[in-house]
């Protein structure tokens, strides 16, 4: 004689097998007795299995934590290539700036790579004044990199930041004044003036 009709889904719980071997055993019991035991079984049931709604909240709480994860990693790193900015040879977070320099070259369009060029010549006459003012040695490479950029501007884009590249050619030749028998700084003052020259009326 079954004294339970199974739940919905077909099972019963570890209480109600219990009730179900034992009751037959055991002599007949009053129908309050029974509609307490029920009760009782049914509480135990409940607290046995899991609340649905709290495996749905954790279903939607990993994919939430993993994107703020994430945006907090990219937002970090985002800041540290913005204090990057201004750092000079020799700073830890140097490397970090170059290779965002390299991207932003590689991700702008050739037409205005002039443009880039511009603030990354402004960059490293920074870098050498900053690393000549504090007593450290500039890196060759630099030198070379500011005369370069010089060189590589087209005499439109000269002509048209004329007022910014005569600031840094003034740069140069006070750095040079100050720093004399430097030939690198020589070679790059040299480009400057030649770059100038050739927009000048």
């Amino acid at each position: 004689m079954k004294f339970f009709s199974p739940r919905p889904d077909g099972r019963y719980s570890e209480v109600e097998h219990w009730l179900e071997t034992t009751l037959p055993q055991t002599p007949p019991l009053a129908p309050a007795t029974r509609r307490q035991l029920w009760q009782r079984a049914q509480q135990n049931a409940a607290s046995l299995t899991p609340p649905r709604r709290r495996l749905t909240s954790l279903r939607l709480a990993y994919p939430l934590f993993s994107f703020l994860l994430l945006l907090g990693f990219l937002g970090g790193y985002v800041g540290i290539v913005f204090a990057s900015g201004a750092s000079i040879p020799g700073d830890s977070l140097y490397a970090i700036e170059r290779q965002a320099e390299s991207l932003w070259m590689t991700l702008t369009p050739s037409p205005r790579r002039d443009e880039v060029r511009l603030v990354l010549l402004e960059r490293r006459i920074y870098e050498t004044r900053a690393l000549l003012d504090s007593g450290r040695d500039v890196p060759p490479n630099l030198f070379q990199e500011i005369e370069m950029l010089f060189m590589s501007l087209s005499d439109d884009v000269v002509a048209g930041a004329m007022p910014q590249l005569q600031h840094d050619r003034d740069v140069l030749q006070l750095l040079n004044e100050q720093h004399p028998g430097i030939l690198a700084l020589q070679d790059a003052l040299n480009a400057a003036n030649a770059s100038l020259a050739v927009s000048s009326p």
